[in-house]
């Protein structure tokens, strides 16, 4: 596996935990970015708005994008279970059973 895909990976998940976690499942690219650079999986804007759009497509979450300049994205029931460990996806990291919660 690449290096540039097991970011990739890691970058969907934290995305995914960090949707879990805040009201309403939603958050903006940006809160989005600070949160995911926190965890340590270093991310800049035009990566994180590309892993929502990958989210997206994979119906992990949705995207409100009437909102510009913001791009928010809301977790579906799917990528709560994703965050969660409960099923898995290709192209998502799947947490390791320590980091469940």
């Amino acid at each position: 596996m690449k290096l540039d895909q097991t970011f990739s990976e890691h970058r969907r998940l934290a995305i995914l935990r960090v949707l879990a976690m805040a009201p309403g499942y939603r958050a903006n690219c940006s809160i989005l970015e600070g949160a995911v650079n926190r965890v340590g999986v270093d991310s800049t804007r035009t990566q994180i708005r590309n892993e929502m759009r990958w989210l997206s497509e994979q119906g992990l979450a949705t995207l409100e994008e009437d909102l510009a300049p913001y791009l928010v994205a809301v977790a579906t029931t799917d990528g709560i279970a994703v965050s969660q460990g409960k099923i898995m996806r290709i192209g998502v990291q799947k947490p390791a059973p320590t980091d469940r919660g």
